[in-house]
Order: structure tokens, then sequence, then C-alpha cells
């Protein structure tokens, strides 16, 4: 186990960049949707990615947890998708279909879920665009088995760091107020994965390849480092 984690009755687990990886390298996931979209000739790749990145940008300021599905995201940044939701549903299914290819358990993770599943419940709770989505991609790697739920941000509403996610996630678990201190949330992004559970008390672990900018942080750099006592 790693320091600064005391014995936890749930884990908490991100999905994206955490229990998977997506092929896309440097580059922003939504690359690959602005080369659907020019390819449907409604927008250049580069102007699509330039609007959409200054969409995430503007929802990431103003403070507003609400999730936005792909589909609405579509039709904000492309006005001329108003209206078309047959052909807006295309294009969503059409991406999802090449991001879920693109997709691969990270190393070593599959073991670590053996290990800590015959110790304490397991719980997946991501931000996705996509309600649904998250349980679909678990299932196409064998990794499904290990949960006793999925919470994604999609189907629920709202996303990481909302505490009415994690409010639910809880609730989920049947973990009452008193006992919050005891689950522990591991993710890869510091302010939904990190700060978010660490508001309402939760314990946290950042899986990253970089120091932790707090000493009060555990970080683990692979799977191999995180196992039961």
């Amino acid at each position: 186990m790693v320091p600064n984690v005391h014995r936890p009755r749930l884990i908490l687990f991100d999905l994206m960049g955490t229990l998977l990886l997506h092929d896309s390298g440097t580059r922003p996931y939504w690359s690959r949707l602005g080369e659907l979209i020019e390819s449907e000739g409604l927008m250049t790749r580069t102007s699509f990615n330039e609007k959409y990145a200054e969409w995430r940008t503007r929802r990431d300021e103003s403070g507003d947890w609400r999730e936005v599905t792909l589909a609405a995201r579509l039709t904000e940044v492309i006005p001329a998708l108003s209206g078309q939701q047959r052909r807006v549903g295309m294009l969503v299914d059409g991406y999802m279909r090449d991001f879920e290819t693109r997709t691969e358990p990270c190393q070593g993770v599959q073991a670590m879920l053996e290990a800590w599943t015959i110790a304490v419940p397991l719980a997946v709770v991501s931000n996705f665009f996509v309600a649904g989505f998250p349980r679909r991609l678990l299932n196409r790697h064998g990794l499904d088995r290990y949960f006793e739920f999925v919470l994604d941000s999609a189907e629920f509403g709202y996303r990481k760091p909302s505490p009415k996610l994690f409010g639910e996630a809880l609730r989920l678990a049947s973990i009452p107020p008193g006992g919050v201190t005891e689950v522990v949330f591991v993710g890869d992004d510091w302010a939904a994965d990190i700060e978010g559970p660490n508001q309402l008390g939760m314990q946290s672990v950042l899986y990253s390849k970089c120091e932790s900018p707090h000493r009060n942080v555990a970080v683990i750099r692979n799977w191999r480092e995180f196992r039961p006592w």
C-alpha cells in the first residue's frame, strides 16, 4: 500500500488516464473528432479543434459542473448541426466506435485489480460525455467484473469535481457520512480526482509519472506500487 493512505473500506477509480489509456498520444482526444467533422464537410479540423478547445476552456472557467454530452457539445460548437439530431447521432456513433478501438488498459492494471478485489469493494467514477460508455469500455477489456458499480457523469448529469457526483458514489456504495474518511479515490487529474474527493473528506491517490505538488498526497507511478496489505 502507498504511504499516507489508511486502510480503506471502498476504493473509487477514475477511468481514462488511470485504468485505461487512449492512443491520442500528445494530441488532444478531440483531434480525431476534428478529422471526422472535416470528412463530413462541416468544418476544417483545425477550425473545429480551436473552437472545441475554446468551448472547453469556457466550460471549465464557468464553474458549472453539469455534464454536457458529446451530442450537445457538437451542436454548441457547430451551429450548422442545430436541429439535425440524426446527423449528430451518426457523428457521435462513428467517433465513439473509433475511440473504443483506440483504448487499452494501463500496464499492470488487471493484476492490481485482482489483488484488491478480494480485499475491498471497488467502483469507477468517470467523467465521460456519452452515457454508459465507461461501462462499455471496461467490458471490452474484461475489467468490468472487478467493480461493484460504474458511475459516469453523462448518465448522472454532473461531473467531477462536483460533490453531487461523489455523493452519488457514496450512496451507491452505502457509505454513511461518518465513513467517508475510509474511502480512497485514485485518479490522474488533480482538480477532479484529488481536490474534489479531499473536499468531502476522502483519501486520495494521484496516479502520475510526476511528483505530487503536495507532500501529503500519495503518488503511484505504476500499478505494482498499489497493493493491499
